[in-house]
């Protein structure tokens, strides 16, 4: 059984607690939303890789807000290991940032190709 030593990959320390708290806030409010809000749709997300909060439209009266804790929780959760995990293996944080940056990239033009390609069938019907 792993015990929580100064070398252990679950023990918070500052440094972790702070890239995940920093981690958390970059991609799950910046990053993401933008993503999403790029394509202009009436649904405004926070949170990733789960969104765990949700703002759109709904019909008359008003709008849906949604919120949800295990989602949260999960997020909190996978950006503390990320943080852990950058610093246990002294991953660089601009390396990191660069590769989640260029796979972010990359799922949002498949994401603006596939719309595109949607948008194309629908004119032709």
């Amino acid at each position: 059984m792993n015990k929580l030593t100064a070398t252990s990959l679950l023990l918070p320390t500052p440094r972790k607690l702070t890239l995940a708290v920093g981690l958390f806030f970059i991609f799950g409010w910046i990053v993401w939303p933008g993503i999403i809000e790029s394509f202009m749709t009436d649904w405004y997300p926070i949170g990733f890789p789960l969104v765990f909060h949700a703002v759109g439209l709904c019909p008359p009266p008003g709008d849906c807000i949604d919120f949800r804790w295990a989602a949260l929780l999960i997020d909190a959760a996978f950006w503390y290991l990320t943080g852990a995990i950058i610093v246990q293996n002294r991953v660089s944080l601009w390396r990191f940032c660069v590769g989640l940056a260029i796979a972010i990239g990359v799922v949002w033009l498949i994401a603006f190709l596939l719309v595109l390609i949607d948008s194309f069938l629908v004119f032709e019907l």
